[in-house]
């Protein structure tokens, strides 16, 4: 994804491209296959604010440096989570992977910055 904004003025500019998918076409999100190459992540507070600390992935709730299933339950439960992928900037490489359980399709996110956002929409409903 490309974006790019032009102004006639000084403009602050905050892009964010949101992808929301299941890749099954059925069932939750929460049964997915996640990984994501990140050292650290952001905690945040109950309003979703990050606390301002880094703490580490390895070996806790939000170590997803392997493919493993998201989940219902537990700190992750939410995954509306800022990850820290490096301190600086990187080559293009692919950071996160997101894998259907049933059909198996996934998708590789290629990136070269030092965070990715995992969102997870809690009120947004299929309409079935």
């Amino acid at each position: 994804m490309e974006i790019n904004a032009t102004t006639d003025q000084l403009t602050i500019c905050n892009f964010a491209g949101h992808s929301y998918v299941n890749l099954d076409g059925t069932g939750s999100i929460l049964d997915h296959q996640l990984c994501i190459k990140a050292d650290h992540y952001l905690p945040v507070n109950k309003g979703l604010i990050p606390t301002g600390e880094v703490s580490p992935t390895a070996g806790g709730a939000f170590d997803f440096n392997h493919l493993r299933t998201i989940g219902r339950d537990g700190p992750t439960q939410g995954l509306d989570t800022n990850f820290c992928l490096s301190l600086g900037n990187r080559t293009v490489q692919t950071v996160a992977t997101l894998k259907a359980p049933i059909t198996g399709p996934y998708i590789e996110l290629p990136n070269d910055r030092a965070r990715i956002a995992s969102v997870r929409c809690r009120h947004i409903h299929s309409g079935r």
